[in-house]
């Protein structure tokens, strides 16, 4: 039997129910400053108002980890990006796959971009630059680091490749001891902007691979840009995003799932006050969380919202 840490009561009875004063909903976020941490509390913290439960952000190395987390027992609710999600085991129903281990999406979130950061005044101008050069590709495991060696597999670039976690990495290119960090995260990623307004960055554009990986990966990934006022930046960059999802287990109740859902969609203001990440939380693109089914649970939430599925 799966064990869970929060029951939540449905919602046709959250108003005559008394809050369960042990409930815990635990939410697998990512690395302090990223943007799965920040919107993370904010969830938790609008969960905790509406539901009356306790909420704990749980820290991550990212994508990956949260979707471990999450088909483990170990958290409720993750951030997940779809290409990790549509990788794992598990992650969608099939045969053998079963509802304790399998997962389902209440909602696609935002979207992430892959940044390649380097110093302002950094030699480096495209990718092949980073040829042999020190390069911090994410934690291992992460959602970083499979974009990141996707990336660098279809560039034909080899690098020295150190995994780091995003506030490891601004330190690490701060001081010198790598050329370049890679970091998927929504836009702006915080700990990076913190370091824009301490000096001078660039982001390195993926020019003509952009079409390649979208054309390679077209379930996941598609093309973006990344405007100069992100991070006072001298020029425009090509990049490419992958969407994140929220995800349950499968076996996670429909009332619980519909109550989540609610919370999540009925606070959206509150979360991109948080991180601007969270604008493009809306009803009409939450649905699409293909190739992860969505909950019934969120499904009967986005039909009560007269969204059409």
């Amino acid at each position: 039997m799966r064990r869970r840490a929060v029951v939540l009561a449905p919602l046709a009875l959250l108003a005559a129910c008394a809050p369960d004063a042990g409930a815990e909903l635990r939410i697998a976020a990512g690395v302090p400053g990223g943007v799965y941490d920040v919107l993370g509390r904010a969830l938790g913290a609008a969960a905790g108002r509406s539901l009356g439960v306790r909420t704990r952000v749980v820290s991550s190395s990212g994508a990956l980890e949260n979707l471990s987390l999450v088909r483990g027992g170990l958290a409720d609710v993750g951030f997940v990006t779809v290409d990790v999600a549509s990788l794992a085991p598990g992650a969608q129903a099939s045969p053998g796959n079963d509802a304790a281990t399998r997962v389902m999406a209440l909602a696609r979130v935002y979207d992430d971009c892959l940044q390649v950061v380097v110093d302002g005044r950094s030699r480096v101008r495209e990718l092949s630059d980073l040829r042999e050069a020190l390069v911090a590709t994410g934690p291992s495991g992460s959602g970083t680091e499979l974009l990141a060696m996707r990336v660098l597999t279809m560039a034909e670039v080899t690098v020295r490749q150190v995994a780091m976690g995003l506030a490891e990495a601004v330190r690490a290119l701060e001081s010198g001891r790598v050329e370049a960090f890679f970091f998927s995260g929504g836009l702006p990623t915080p700990a990076i902007s913190s370091l824009a307004a301490r000096r001078p960055i660039r982001l390195i554009s993926l020019g003509s691979l952009v079409e390649r990986l979208c054309r390679e990966y077209r379930t996941v990934y598609k093309p973006r840009t990344i405007g100069m006022s992100a991070y006072r930046l001298p020029e425009v960059t090509a990049t490419v995003a992958v969407p994140n999802l929220l995800l349950v287990a499968a076996d996670m109740s429909s009332g619980e799932a519909e109550a989540l859902t609610r919370v999540l969609l009925d606070n959206r203001a509150e979360l991109a006050r948080a991180n601007s990440a969270a604008l493009q939380l809306n009803h009409q693109s939450a649905i699409l969380t293909m190739p992860v089914p969505l909950h019934p649970g969120a499904e009967t939430y986005y039909r009560s919202a007269k969204i059409g599925l």
